[in-house]
């Protein structure tokens, strides 16, 4: 797997505006699954400020989260089948 350097990385404009529904306060995304070639799903790189979330969502698909430091809060209930 190709390495990014996420640091160097800085917001997509044009994505954080058509997701800016999902997301209340200062909060930025980069689409990496373009620079990691992944094909078929997306990867995204997402960056909060204090005081950032995202506001109540449900995706279609599976999401993976992965947290690389700070403090944060997961509420997830399953639908009924």
């Amino acid at each position: 797997m190709q390495k990014i350097n996420t640091k160097k990385l800085r917001p997509d404009t044009s994505l954080v505006k058509s997701k800016k529904r999902y997301f209340v306060g200062d909060a930025w995304l980069n689409d990496i699954s373009i620079k990691l070639q992944i094909k078929g799903e997306k990867a995204y790189l997402a960056n909060f400020n204090n005081g950032a979330r995202t506001k109540v969502h449900y995706h279609q698909g599976g999401q993976i989260l992965v947290v690389t430091r700070g403090q944060g809060m997961l509420s997830y209930t399953k639908k009924p089948t």
